[in-house]
């Protein structure tokens, strides 16, 4: 592994364990994917540049994969926990490395208070979402860390994918309902 990823991640996982008060596995091999995608689009460079892969579950830092099972650094404490699907547990327990600037730390603590308690679904679905270019998950592809990626992880493409419409045909008129002539009274009806 690169020593400056490394450095890196043990830097972000560090933040996100002490943000957390821990993490599972899967939260520490997807938050930094969440944390470079953000850092990518508000910093214009990632802070970590590992290397991000479609798994069967959604995006997973290789490296932090590779870390946390095989080589764990000193100051997280990797323990198993028996009551998770993934069944380990990461905890801050020494010093970590400190991150390069404020906004890095920025940007790590805002992954960490918007997606730090998500459940592995939610953030292997998430991943998912961010990258409908991937044609087959768990064949390694790597995963985008670009704008549109970023863009996905907006609350309207969670809402339009809940509803199947991310994947629409919506040119094809043979898929398209009658015509309503007046919207808020379909809603309603809608909904009711």
């Amino acid at each position: 592994m690169d020593a400056n990823v490394r450095r890196k991640l043990e830097a972000v996982l560090g933040r996100l364990c002490g943000q957390c008060d821990g993490l599972l596995l899967t939260q520490a091999v997807k938050l930094p994917y969440l944390v470079d995608v953000v850092a990518q689009r508000v910093l214009g460079k990632q802070i970590i540049g590992a290397t991000y892969e479609a798994w069967n579950l959604g995006v997973v830092t290789k490296e932090a994969w590779i870390m946390l099972k095989h080589e764990p650094p000193p100051f997280l404490a990797v323990t198993v926990h028996a009551y998770s699907e993934t069944g380990l547990m990461i905890q801050l327990s020494g010093s970590a490395p400190n991150l390069s600037s404020q906004q890095e730390v920025e940007v790590v603590d805002a992954v960490a208070q918007t997606y730090g308690r998500a459940s592995a679904s939610v953030l292997g679905d998430l991943t998912k979402r961010m990258n409908p270019q991937i044609s087959k998950w768990g064949s390694n592809e790597r995963a985008a860390t670009d704008y549109e990626a970023y863009q996905h992880l907006s609350d309207g493409w969670g809402r339009l994918a809940l509803f199947g419409l991310t994947d629409a045909d919506l040119d094809n008129r043979s898929n398209w309902g009658p015509e309503i002539d007046d919207p808020a009274e379909y809603v309603r009806r809608a909904l009711s």
